[in-house]
């Protein structure tokens, strides 16, 4: 996820995201947000086809931190506390790998 300048924009985006949902919904199509790098999906449509479009669209860095990691935490992570493939974090056939166990339950 790119980090812009903008701290304070984002800081506000966490306080009250309410506001840009609202724009959100009352957007045409998919609403880009920069202060984060990201599009957000408000729609239920929208949802549908951002899902059939996995060549677009990627869960890849949904997981991803939010905020930048402190120097001790970059000092760690590298020894085996890096992210891992879940079903929610990969795309394609990472992704059905992950979910078939749980297929069942989910139909």
């Amino acid at each position: 996820m790119a980090w812009h300048d903008d701290q304070a924009r984002r800081d506000e985006l966490y306080r009250d995201p309410y506001p840009l949902y609202e724009r959100a919904r009352r957007a045409e199509g998919l609403l880009y947000v920069p202060e984060f790098d990201a599009w957000l999906v408000a729609r239920d449509r929208d949802v549908r086809e951002v899902l059939l479009r996995a060549g677009d669209f990627s869960s890849a860095n949904s997981l991803l931190p939010d905020v930048p990691l402190s120097e001790a935490a970059l000092g760690v992570l590298p020894r085996g506390f890096g992210p891992r493939p879940t079903v929610v974090s990969a795309d394609a056939e990472a992704h059905r790998r992950l979910r078939a166990p749980l297929n069942r339950g989910l139909s």
